[in-house]
């Protein structure tokens, strides 16, 4: 972050709002293999429902769920769908999307020696950005593109359990409003990018 800020002489806040995107742009491969795997594997689902049906009258729960899986991953493998892409990919992304938000706490915090350049770096009404928000309109921002992620994610859906899960996040998204509004400005020159990159690539 601190070389690309040298390098281009931009303004911090749009440093790291750049970086956010700049990184979503990059593992932007990994999420397309997610979806195609993710699409061959749902257009199994009427193979994979009968081998489940199949499979239920085994008396043993052990033998039952060896054999359920054993059949289910061959059935996957037989169409060339490697079922574990569609949870590893999105796991492989977190570590890089964890360390760039760690980066830029760290680089808010007093004794850093970006601190001083950090206080400001920002624009408009959020100028200091190792400070929180006054207005709290950065943190009811990134809010409400939390609660529309959570949204558009659940909106092809019909599964209840899904429903109930979205009810859940954006109640505790919500709740937790006080508390992640006090973190400093320059936090949600990440957090704001990175979360209207998510809504974009989800519609």
């Amino acid at each position: 972050l601190s070389y690309l800020q040298s390098a281009t002489g931009a303004p911090w806040w749009l440093t790291i709002g750049g970086a956010a995107i700049a990184l979503r742009v990059v593992i932007l491969p990994t999420v397309y293999l997610q979806v195609r795997e993710t699409r061959q594997l749902l257009s199994l689902r009427p193979q994979l429902i009968k081998v489940r049906e199949e499979t239920e009258s085994i008396a043993s729960p052990n033998a039952r769920v060896w054999e359920r899986v054993s059949r289910m991953y061959a059935l996957c493998r037989s169409h060339g769908v490697r079922p574990m892409r569609v949870v590893a990919l999105p796991l492989a992304q977190i570590p890089f999307l964890l360390a760039l938000v760690l980066a830029v706490r760290r680089m808010l915090l007093p004794d850093t020696p970006w601190a001083d350049a950090m206080s400001h770096g920002g624009a408009l009404w959020f100028t200091d950005l190792t400070r929180s928000d006054p207005t709290f309109a950065l943190p009811v921002v990134s809010l409400l593109v939390i609660l529309a992620n959570f949204q558009l994610a659940s909106s092809g859906s019909r599964s209840g359990l899904l429903y109930g899960a979205r009810n859940v996040l954006q109640a505790g998204a919500v709740v937790a409003l006080p508390f992640y509004a006090e973190l400093p400005c320059g936090v949600f020159m990440y957090w704001i990018p990175n979360s209207c990159f998510s809504l974009i690539q989800t519609t």
